[in-house]
């Protein structure tokens, strides 16, 4: 999980997005986030990496692990999709 309530992802190419903690999960790991733009994501963390789901449209970040490590090795693999 992200060590606060908000927080800010910056791509190679300067585009940002801050995600600012909305409400909890119903599990430990999780919590729903609006982006600076409205959207609204659930984060799932596992062991220091977190994935985000847009929940209207079903975009993924995947954030401190590889596609490869995400799919095959995390509690996250069923965000990541099928291989």
């Amino acid at each position: 999980m992200p060590p606060c309530n908000r927080f800010k992802l910056e791509w190679k190419d300067g585009i940002h997005d801050t995600y600012t903690r909305v409400r909890d999960g119903a599990a430990r790991n999780v919590g729903f986030y609006k982006d600076t733009r409205g959207g609204e994501w659930m984060l799932r963390g596992y062991a220091g990496s977190f994935g985000l789901v847009n929940q209207t449209n079903g975009n993924t970040i995947i954030v401190g692990m590889t596609l490869k490590e995400c799919r095959n090795s995390s509690a996250l693999g069923d965000l990541c999709g099928a291989t």
